[in-house]
């Protein structure tokens, strides 16, 4: 640092002073009773607690595609989740709490306000980024007296038909599970599942009371099929 800048620092709120080696160490002045939020303005600086979740979320995502990644599984067992829940003063694994700042973040688009062409932008690079993986395509409908699912495979498709009580959420999530049921038999490891309910992912995510009955078969599916890796 130049005389004439650490003069102008001083000279400014900013004390100097002299370290056992000679050298010179400046550091902000101010009065004790100030609060620490001022000394981020007066060092352009986040606070500390948004500069750790902005290290957290980025760590996680570029962990997430890293198939060997020291950090895998990203998703707890069941078990394990309900007995982090049940006890709330324990500290829960690094890759829940990741998901919990995204979360947090909103990270997300506007359905309403968002052009199409975005959404196909962000699927192509999805697609051209895990291009080795197989696409499984799901999908639940309902209309006047009808209720159905489909998949859809590179060369298979499969459609069914459900009771009509059924609600749309439970054809989304019923599309989820017999994607994961062939997927399971399959020969191959790669799969990349798509689907359009948000309603459905957050179901998988999120702990309640009283989870959906296809939920549960889902996350014990994934259970299976992480076994399955290992082996």
């Amino acid at each position: 640092m130049s005389t004439k800048l650490a003069w102008e620092l001083s000279t400014r709120g900013f004390a100097s002073d002299r370290s056992p080696d000679g050298t010179s160490v400046h550091a902000p002045q101010c009065p004790r009773t100030s609060p620490v939020t001022s000394l981020y303005v007066v060092c352009h600086q986040p606070p500390l607690e948004l500069r750790r979740r902005q290290l957290s979320a980025n760590y996680f995502i570029r962990a997430m595609p890293v198939p060997s990644h020291p950090l895998k599984p990203f998703s707890l067992a069941i078990g394990l989740n309900q007995l982090y829940e049940a006890r709330s003063f324990n500290i829960k694994h690094f890759s829940e709490r990741a998901k919990t700042v995204l979360n947090d973040a909103h990270l997300s688009y506007d359905k309403a306000g968002t052009a199409g062409v975005i959404y196909q932008q962000l699927f192509s690079f999805h697609r051209s980024k895990f291009s080795k993986y197989i696409p499984v395509y799901t999908d639940g409908s309902k209309t006047a007296g009808h209720v159905g699912c489909g998949v859809v495979f590179n060369n298979t498709i499969l459609s069914f038909s459900l009771h009509n009580s059924m609600s749309v959420f439970s054809a989304e999530l019923t599309a989820i599970l017999v994607a994961l049921q062939h997927i399971l038999v399959s020969n191959h490891r790669h799969f990349c599942v798509y689907t359009d309910s948000m309603s459905a992912l957050e179901s998988l995510h999120f702990l309640t009371e009283r989870r959906h009955p296809t939920v549960m078969e889902i996350l014990i599916h994934l259970q299976k099929l992480e076994r399955k890796v290992l082996i």
